[in-house]
């Protein structure tokens, strides 16, 4: 019998407690055959990005309430790497070889090579800016800036030195802080670029898996097998299964919940 995967991840079903995670938490477990690879929660809409498509599943009951598909849809047929909303509730999907996805609830709207400044259809991160501007990794073709008209395309020959964008998380001064897969990881200001990477920083590993941004503006980075490393703007403190109680040092993602914890 094959195993079952569980559909989305369980976190996001999580009743907890005014005290915090205790023993109160209600759990709902969602079922399914696909593989997940992303989720972003609208309502009581859980969006789930798979590869076979699109699913938004009722947060509340745990049921499937659709399925967009090639076949049933105008969805492109991929693989989705990363989903997220607008501040106009609209669905931007990255896919993995058929561009960058928008979805407003009725209709997709599919912008890739062929008919866009898009330069790949081989989306990695999403990340949309106060201004509404949507800012697009791609697989070895660099970062991309949509402003709903025009794109600019940002690869080694403006600054940035590695064109394959893992994460792209946005800082409360406008700051964009990009994850590479071979170079570290770049702040871009609009104008500027500010490379950390092994040669000048603390940083220990330029294999940059994850991102992200804590209250206090602390960067956590997840790493690919030099364990999880926090930036405050000065320092790098590295956590590893030497000095600390991390399990493994190949850290493949990071969240933070409404307590601050990872």
């Amino acid at each position: 019998m094959k195993a079952i995967r569980i559909l989305v991840l369980v976190i996001l079903a999580v009743v907890v407690s005014k005290s915090g995670f205790g023993q109160n938490e209600k759990w709902t477990w969602y079922y399914g055959n696909p593989t997940v690879y992303c989720t972003a929660i609208q309502g009581d809409t859980v969006w789930a990005g798979t590869q076979i498509g699109l699913f938004a599943i009722d947060r509340k009951t745990g049921e499937k309430i659709a399925h967009y598909y090639k076949n049933n849809s105008e969805f492109p047929y991929a693989g989705i790497n990363t989903i997220v909303l607008d501040n106009k509730g609209n669905k931007w999907i990255a896919t993995g070889g058929s561009g960058l996805v928008m979805f407003d609830g009725e209709k997709f709207i599919i912008y890739n090579k062929s008919n866009s400044g898009l330069p790949s259809d081989h989306v990695l991160s999403i990340a949309i800016d106060k201004e509404g501007n949507k800012w697009v990794g791609t697989d070895c073709k660099g970062l991309v800036k949509f402003d709903g008209i025009n794109w600019t395309v940002y690869d080694n020959n403006s600054g940035l030195l590695d064109n394959e964008i893992i994460s792209i998380v946005i800082d409360n001064d406008g700051y964009k802080w990009i994850s590479t897969w071979n170079e570290g990881i770049a702040k871009f200001d609009n104008k500027n670029w500010t490379i950390y990477n092994t040669n000048n920083s603390g940083l220990p590993e330029n294999n940059i898996r994850s991102l992200v941004i804590d209250k206090k503006g602390n960067k956590w980075i997840a790493t690919d097998g030099k364990g999880l490393v926090k930036f405050d703007g000065i320092n790098w403190t590295v956590y590893n299964e030497n000095n600390s109680g991390l399990p493994d040092d190949f850290v493949l993602s990071i969240a933070i919940d409404n307590e601050g914890n990872k």
